[in-house]
C-alpha cells in the first residue's frame, strides 16, 4: 500500500474518531449533574463569587464563593469548603449526596454560616440571570454572584 494512502487512510480514521468524541461530549438528557438546557444560566464549570446577599445577614466581612466542576459542587464562605455532587435541573441548583466539608475549626459565627449554606444547596437553590451575573434563591433568601 502506497504511503500516501496510508497517512490518509489514518487521517480519515483520526477525523472520524475526532468526530465521534464530539458527538459523545454532546448535552444529553441523562447527564443531570450538568444539564443547564432547562435553564438560560451555564452553571457547569463556573466559579462565582457573591456581591449581595439578602434576607440573610453573612458574618461581616465575608463572601460565598461557588463553584462547579466535573460533577462537584463546591461552596466555601471563608470557613470551611463543602463540595459534592449536584444536580441542576428546571432551574434549581443542589447537591444529591451529603457533601463532604473540611474540619476547620472556625469563629461559632463563621460556623453557623457554613451550616446555613450546607442546609441551602442541599435543599437546593433556584437559579437565574444572564451573562456573569446569577442569582440564587431560596424563599426570603437571594444571592447575587458573579464571574470569580
Amino acid at each position: 500500500m502506497p504511503l500516501s494512502l496510508v497517512r490518509s487512510t489514518g487521517a480519515l480514521v483520526l477525523l472520524l474518531s475526532l468526530s465521534g468524541l464530539a458527538q459523545g461530549c454532546s448535552d444529553d438528557d441523562s447527564d443531570t449533574a450538568t444539564d443547564d438546557t432547562a435553564s438560560s444560566v451555564k452553571i457547569a464549570d463556573r466559579a462565582l463569587v457573591s456581591t449581595e446577599v439578602s434576607g440573610h445577614d453573612l458574618v461581616e466581612g465575608t463572601t460565598i464563593r461557588v463553584s462547579t466542576e466535573d460533577d462537584s459542587l463546591t461552596v466555601i464562605a471563608d470557613c470551611n469548603t463543602m463540595s459534592a455532587a449536584y444536580t441542576y435541573e428546571d432551574g434549581k441548583l443542589a447537591w444529591s449526596a451529603e457533601p463532604a466539608t473540611t474540619m476547620m475549626a472556625c469563629d461559632p459565627a463563621l460556623m453557623e454560616q457554613d451550616q446555613w449554606l450546607s442546609e441551602l444547596f442541599t435543599e437546593g437553590v433556584e437559579v437565574s440571570g444572564s451573562g456573569s451575573d446569577v442569582v440564587m434563591t431560596q424563599g426570603d433568601v437571594s444571592i447575587t454572584l458573579t464571574d470569580a
